[in-house]
Order: C-alpha cells, then structure tokens, then sequence
C-alpha cells in the first residue's frame, strides 16, 4: 500500500486493515458528526467515512479521525499497524535526513483538475463542513489540510495547518499564531503593502498533513518533508492562478491570497488544548479566486479538543520527531528518548537521560526552547533512563519519588509559547509570551552510588526465579 498516492487509496488500505468504519446513515453536519467522532474518539474508534451528509448530493463525503490512533499513523509512514510509538518516532528521524524534493506532473495527470470553479462559481458551502463544536463562531473548512505560502525573499515555500473558518461563498478566516512561520512570511508581504498568496489542499495522502503539522526551522519545505517520510516524492501540478502547485491528487484545492488591509471577525474554535481558543477577534482572511475539486470529492477534516484526538497524536510524534533528532542528533546531548505525550496537548516534552554533571539537565531543557519545535514546549518533565516517557505512569512515579521541588523545578520567565495556551492573560496571548518550566525527576548525577535508592520491582528477583515464572505463566492459571 505505500506509498498511497491518495487520500481515497488509503482508505482503501484502511478498510482492508479493519481500521475503517463506512457510515452509511445519514448525518448532519451541524454538530452531529462532531458528535460522532467525538464518542469514537474516546472509544478509541476507528476512522470514520461519512457517505451520506444531510443536505449534500450523494456521492460527497467526510472522512474524519484519519490518523487518530498510533496504529494508522504507522499506516500511513508504510510500518505494520502494531509499531510502537517509540518506534515511529525513530523511522521518521531516519527518514527526514533524506528530504525529496517534489515532481511536478501535468494537469492532465492531476485529477483535482477535474472541476474548476473561478468567480461567481466559487462557494465553500458546495462541500461537507461540520459545524464542530457549540462555541465555534462558524464552520471551520480547513482542519485537516496543507496551506501553502511562499517567502517573497526567497524559494522557499512554508506549508503549515492554520484553522480556516468560512466567512461567505468566496471568504476563509484564518488564524495566524504570532512566531510562526505563516505569519512571519505574512508580515513581509504586509510590509510590502502587498497581499500573500495561499494554496490550499484538503483530502490527499495523510503523510502531507503530519509533515504540514511539525515544526521545522525556517527555509525547510514541508513538501520535501512528505517527500521523505513517504519514501517517494509529492506529485505537484501548478495551480491555476498562482505561482505554486499543489498535491496533483487533493479532493479541493484552494487558491487565494490573504489581504493585508482588511480584516475580518473570527473565532472562537475548540482548540487542541481542549478549551475553545482564540476569542473573536478582527483577524486576517482569504479572498478566494479558484476552487478546484475532485468529481464527488472526499472533504477531510479533524475534531480538535481534550485529549486524546488525532491532531494530539499527530503533531506530537512530529514534535518528538524534530526534538529527539535535534538532541540526539545535532547536539549529541546523550539522551535515551524523547516524546510528546498526546495527553499534553503538545504543550509537555518528556525526556529520559543520564546527567552528565551537574546542570545537565537544565543544558538540555534550554537547549529544547531554543529551537522552533520546542517552541510550545511549556513543561519538560526530565526522567532517568530507566523510565519509559511513553508511559505516564512511570513518569509521574519518578516525579513524586525523584524530583525534590525546591532543587528540581525551574521556571523559565518571559519565554515565546503559543498564544493559544489557556493559562495566559488576554495581553500574554496578543504577544505570544508566557514562562516555561522543568521537572527535573532524575536523581542528581554528583550523589555517591551508594545514595542512589535501589529500584525493587520485577527485575530485582533473580534471573533464575524470573525464568521459572515466565515458564510456568499458563501451569499458575494465569
């Protein structure tokens, strides 16, 4: 199945996975199907395929909790469904050191060419678009997509997933978070009194969107990225009124340009940290000029909310991806792992290690808030390398046995975090500035060995004593 060229080629592997569900009943997309993948979500469920959408022509479907398990992410990457998280983690720093560029290919191979709209054909509201959450302040089109913006001062192209909320048949609100990249490259063209353009794909290979979703440093191409995860390059084919392309298989395809002088209300959403954020404000929109679509196209989307949901597992393996190659591998800082737990909302970073000296792990605590993947990194939760950081019921026994507050925390003031953190002020989140913290839970690298606390549990019996019982497992009726 790998690499899928599609987002429906997927499916299809999905399906012959068992990690599909086909809804054939009809469903409203004002908040019903929200409803819906939301109980799937807590359930552990599996994606979900909506084929009949109230008020939509037959034909027109919603794919959702795409990759909301570890099991379809590995699907995606080409792994077998059971890898470990730790273990995908590790063939996406393999495979990233090896970006590729895409392969542009003509319309005529491109099947998003296959409806075009321009002018008084436009309308968002052709397609499926759940209204999700009750304080939502409208229907949010771009969940689940790759949004494309270009550097006016160089080649390189930024892809990034911004909410995008429809304002009319032709108008998208967007969300641009102070230091991120999009909006960086926004304020440029804003300087230069000029407006930015956008191209925007919904429903293609789901390695796209995770590659969309991480954080590289500025000038790194997030197509190249995909390129790299998947082992193959993106197909691209030029957009028709912009100087970009886009995936050569996306169900929509948007092309369009923020304005720089005019702004329009928009928010609030149910955020990725579980509480709605973002609070209505005047914010910058698209100004559509083409929509280009698949025949009967498959429109995707991602519930954002408390945890666990797929963009929590997502974006946090790519975190963990960008923060263990940039510790391990660059700076050579000698750590075991290092992983975003889903449970954090992407905003904890748990490392195991072995300190070196004294220090060594507040080394490695800035060393994390210093690059842009550990730029909403507000808690470092730091363990010894016997402990699993997949595992939060051995991170939270070692920070209750091992980290003696008034040694162990360090707060870190006035520090860049996403303004969509709940636990900031109205002015902290308008600046995108907050304070961070480490949890040391590692035993001090300077105390004697004979100071160190002997860990009893399974290991602690002797090698003989533990081979006779996993011998005898099934004779104990166990």
């Amino acid at each position: 199945m790998f690499p899928c060229r599609d987002v429906r080629a997927f499916i299809e592997a999905l399906e012959k996975e068992g990690e599909l569900v086909r809804v054939d009943a009809e469903v409203d997309c004002n908040l019903e199907l929200a409803a819906i993948v939301s109980r799937a979500s807590a359930q552990d469920g599996k994606a979900l395929l909506f084929e009949r959408i109230k008020g939509y022509p037959e034909g027109y479907s919603f794919l959702a909790n795409t990759l909301g398990s570890y099991s379809r992410v590995a699907l995606a990457l080409g792994l077998d469904k059971d890898t470990p998280a730790a273990d995908i983690v590790s063939v996406c720093r393999q495979r990233i050191k090896t970006p590729l560029k895409p392969r542009l290919v003509s319309r005529a191979q491109a099947p998003c060419k296959e409806n075009i709209h321009a002018d008084e054909e436009l309308d968002l509201f052709e397609f499926p678009t759940p209204f999700w959450h009750r304080g939502d302040g409208g229907r949010y089109f771009g969940t689940f997509h790759c949004l494309a913006v270009k550097d006016p001062d160089s080649s390189w192209v930024n892809v990034a997933l911004c909410r995008l909320m429809i304002h009319s048949e032709g108008e998208l609100g967007i969300l641009m978070e102070p230091g991120q990249h999009t909006d960086l490259i926004y304020q440029k063209y804003k300087a230069r009194g000029q407006n930015m353009p956008v191209a925007i794909s919904v429903g293609q290979d789901p390695v796209n969107v995770i590659a969309a979703s991480a954080s590289f440093e500025a000038g790194v191409c997030e197509w190249d990225i995909a390129g790299a995860l998947r082992e193959a390059p993106v197909e691209m084919v030029a957009c028709e009124t912009l100087d970009m392309a886009v995936p050569a298989t996306s169900e929509i395809v948007i092309e369009g340009e923020v304005l720089v002088d005019e702004l329009k209300e928009e928010g609030p959403f149910g955020e990725f940290t579980g509480y709605y954020g973002g609070s209505r404000a005047p914010r910058p929109f698209i100004r559509i000029n083409c929509l280009t679509h698949r025949h009967q196209p498959v429109h995707t989307g991602s519930l954002e909310g408390k945890p666990v949901l797929e963009d929590h597992i997502m974006s946090g393996l790519m975190a963990s991806v960008s923060l263990e190659n940039y510790l391990k591998g660059e700076l050579n800082l000698g750590i075991k792992q290092a992983f975003v737990h889903p449970w954090g909302a992407g905003l904890g970073l748990i490392v195991s290690l072995k300190p070196r000296f004294p220090g060594y792990v507040n080394r490695v605590a800035h060393a994390v808030w210093s690059i842009k993947a550990g730029r909403a990194i507000n808690f470092i939760l730091a363990v010894d390398e016997d402990i699993d950081p997949t595992d939060l019921n051995q991170v939270l026994w070692a920070i209750c046995t091992r980290c003696k507050p008034d040694r162990d925390i360090h707060i870190a003031l006035r520090s860049q975090t996403t303004s969509l953190w709940p636990a900031l002020t109205p002015d902290e989140r308008r600046q995108g500035l907050g304070s961070k913290a480490l949890i040391d839970a590692t035993f001090p690298p300077e105390w004697p060995r004979e100071w160190v606390p002997v860990v009893s549990d399974w290991w602690d019996y002797p090698e003989d004593i533990r081979a006779r019982v996993e011998s005898r497992w099934e004779s104990y009726g166990l």
